[in-house]
């Protein structure tokens, strides 16, 4: 039970830490707006990586989520590379297509779009998945 409430508090002190990163950055948009300066799409980009940091705190601690490459009805993709190989070079780097659904999307719609993934990813253009037991 201790074990638990250990991994709990631990967890909670990292949404702790990104609800901060989140604030500040809605704080400096805000001030933007407030002092006339214009929102840029940058902004809207950095704000829209914050929230997505915000709602899933461990993709912070594998991920570091560089830019957003896409969007479309039912999901958004982010370029990302893992956090142990931020001390390599871009060029030797592992780079990642993560895919945000939209958590309202169907279920069935969701276990569709892994189920044609996974049988045809990896190859011709179409992106392979990669779990947590890697590729």
């Amino acid at each position: 039970m201790s074990r638990i409430r250990g991994i709990e508090a631990k967890t909670q002190k990292n949404v702790h830490q990104i609800s901060l990163t989140c604030k500040k950055v809605c704080n400096e948009i805000n001030k933007k707006k407030h002092e006339g300066e214009t929102y840029s799409k940058e902004d809207a980009e950095k704000q829209q990586i914050t929230d997505l940091l915000h709602k899933l705190p461990t993709l912070d601690k594998i991920f570091e989520v560089h830019r957003k490459i896409g969007e479309g009805t039912f999901s958004s993709v982010y370029l990302g590379s893992l956090r142990r190989h931020a001390v390599l070079p871009s060029s030797e780097r592992r780079w990642f297509a993560i895919k945000h659904l939209v958590p309202t999307a169907h279920p069935a719609r969701i276990e569709h779009e892994l189920r044609c993934l996974q049988d045809m990813g990896g190859k011709n253009n179409v992106i392979g998945i990669c779990g947590r037991n890697g590729c």
